[in-house]
């Protein structure tokens, strides 16, 4: 069995098992957990959830974890729903990253139900370097401005 998440709501360019976070804002995501191999829904309702983020330069650091069912929880159809509040997601590095997602049962026992990655980044970093970019380079205006080849015009 090979068991994957697929967000509810796609993201371009997202890849099955991914997430995309944005660092200093909340983020509530839901995914479909599946077996690729039969294409079905995996039901893991009443088992508790446990999601480890794992930082990226310290090899098994546990960045980030929650047992929590208000931000992690399981539902019918193979659902599964992830809610992190800004606070949470100002504290994580910046990168790329892995993510687990275990459950269990009635055992104190977590077993191992999904791995994925992780991207994390700061957008008040790429704000700020973008209005630099910006403001340094030149304005134009397009080379093919009402279907006539212009040299380009700076202003």
């Amino acid at each position: 069995m090979t068991i994957q998440s697929r967000a509810l709501v796609e993201s371009p360019g997202c890849p099955p098992s991914w997430l995309r976070i944005e660092r200093g804002l909340q983020c509530e995501q839901t995914f479909r957990i599946i077996d690729n191999q039969s294409n079905t829904p995996v039901n893991w309702v009443g088992h508790r959830p446990r999601f480890r983020i794992y930082s990226q330069l310290i090899d098994n650091h546990i960045a980030f974890e929650t047992t929590n069912s208000d931000e992690c929880a399981f539902a019918p159809e193979g659902i599964w729903k992830l809610f992190l509040t800004a606070a949470q997601t100002k504290n994580l590095p910046c990168g790329g990253m892995r993510f687990t997602l275990e459950h269990c049962e009635k055992t104190n026992e977590y077993i191992l139900g999904l791995q994925g990655g992780i991207s994390c980044r700061d957008i008040e970093f790429r704000h700020d370097r973008a209005e630099t970019a910006n403001a340094r380079s030149p304005k134009h205006r397009s080379r093919h401005e009402n279907g006539n080849r212009k040299p380009l015009e700076y202003s």
